[in-house]
């Protein structure tokens, strides 16, 4: 089984911020433009749909499950309707494909493009993890394999509920998201 840590218990006392985006190919003018289609890799897809689960749900708390779900399966596009069954079954598929294929999934990205374009420390790769202003090989590597055990050690305030160990859920990946 797979787990991920409710970061809804983090998130209200620190600012988590997930901004999918894509590494651009060198070409400005279509992030200025706001004009990404034309480009699109499986990368730009799979992102634009995630950019689109955010805008509907907006809170981390609803929106981080699904993105979990559809990120470790094998097929973002068959795994899509189970995760959002599973996890928000308000929210369509044809919801978050007409945002996908619409006007609003390309504004959503070019935003995106924008918010990694100004990043400090700039980017070099996606994905990109930013701790505290701070970006290094070291905070990438553990951000990317014990995300909420980072952000726990690295708080110096008053350590939310998650960090005790109560913020983590089993999500067990056959049971939930199809490959």
């Amino acid at each position: 089984s797979s787990n991920f840590p409710n970061l809804g218990n983090v998130n209200e006392d620190h600012d988590i911020t997930l901004v999918p985006s894509w590494q651009c190919t060198g070409e400005k003018h279509l992030w200025e433009m706001g004009i990404y289609r034309s480009a699109w890799t499986d990368e730009c897809y799979v992102n634009t749909i995630e950019a689109c689960i955010m805008h509907h749900l907006m809170d981390i708390q609803s929106y981080f499950p699904i993105i979990f779900c559809i990120e470790i399966s094998s097929n973002v596009t068959s795994a899509l309707g189970p995760c959002l069954a599973a996890f928000q079954p308000e929210l369509s598929v044809k919801t978050v494909m007409d945002c996908v294929n619409g006007d609003l999934g390309n504004k959503l990205m070019h935003e995106n493009a924008m918010k990694t374009d100004s990043l400090n420390p700039p980017h070099d790769y996606v994905p990109w993890v930013v701790v505290n202003g701070q970006h290094n090989d070291t905070l990438q590597d553990r951000a990317i394999s014990a995300l909420l055990n980072l952000i726990c050690e690295m708080y110096t305030g008053t350590k939310p509920e998650a960090c005790s160990g109560k913020g983590m859920t089993p999500l067990k990946r056959d049971s939930v998201c199809l490959n």
